[in-house]
């Protein structure tokens, strides 16, 4: 499984990215100057008729995931303990990355789906796994 799939979407207006070193460029242009926004999930083909633009009906989904932030409310300790709430309710592969502010969790599928017909799904996955953590 490769965790970087392409094309994908970059920065904040969602320009299209379709391989490793045009990604890779642009975090080096942008690390330590400004923040990096990728989109999550890679996608398998243009759109038909906006052919610039990702068909979003082929994004490939090959993860549930859950961002965990400081606010001026809840401390590190707060969120440190809400990640290790969530990582005990999980099963399989997760990953953890140290953000800044925070972390994400990324519980990887064994096997990708595709569609945003499955979107809804997951986002109630991901909902029931972190009920009750601030």
């Amino acid at each position: 499984m490769t965790l970087l799939g392409f094309p994908r979407e970059i920065g904040l207006r969602r320009q299209l990215c379709n391989t490793r070193e045009d990604f890779d460029s642009y975090i080096q242009t942008l690390n330590g100057k400004a923040s990096c926004y990728t989109s999550l999930y890679c996608f398998n083909r243009m759109h038909p008729e906006r052919s610039w633009k990702p068909d979003p009906e082929s994004v490939v989904i090959d993860r549930a995931w859950w961002d965990f932030d400081t606010t001026e409310d809840k401390g590190m300790d707060v969120v440190r303990r809400d990640v290790h709430t969530l990582i005990s309710r999980l099963s399989g592969d997760i990953r953890v990355v140290a953000t800044g502010r925070g972390f994400h969790v990324h519980e990887l599928f064994n096997e990708a789906v595709m569609g945003l017909a499955i979107a809804k799904h997951i986002d109630r996955y991901q909902r029931r796994m972190g009920r009750d953590l601030p």
